[in-house]
């Protein structure tokens, strides 16, 4: 599996497959959950967050278990470092 360990490197990876939020194959959904998550840690104020948030929001509703499980949990961990850089509405469609 593709590891981000600098921020650009997770911005590069995020940009080019952003897309892959929503592809057919779950270990490619995960995936993008790792490298999300650990770009909202690296630096959660970015302009790019916004497209970042949004893909994981998408994803809760995702039709395999396991990646809305994965998706849940990310959030969690981000949110417990730095609960700022998680939206309300984001945290309200976790608890929903």
């Amino acid at each position: 599996m593709l590891e981000c360990t600098t921020f650009r490197q997770c911005l590069i990876w995020i940009w080019e497959f952003l897309k892959r939020f929503t592809d057919k194959a779950v270990q490619v959904r995960l995936a993008m959950k790792d490298c999300a998550k650990q770009c909202l840690k690296a630096n959660p104020s970015a302009f790019e967050m916004n497209e970042i948030l949004d893909g994981l929001d998408d994803r809760i509703l995702d039709s395999e278990e396991t990646v809305r499980l994965h998706i849940v949990v990310a959030i969690c961990d981000v949110a417990k470092q730095n609960v700022r850089c998680i939206p309300i509405s984001l945290l309200k469609h976790v608890a929903d």
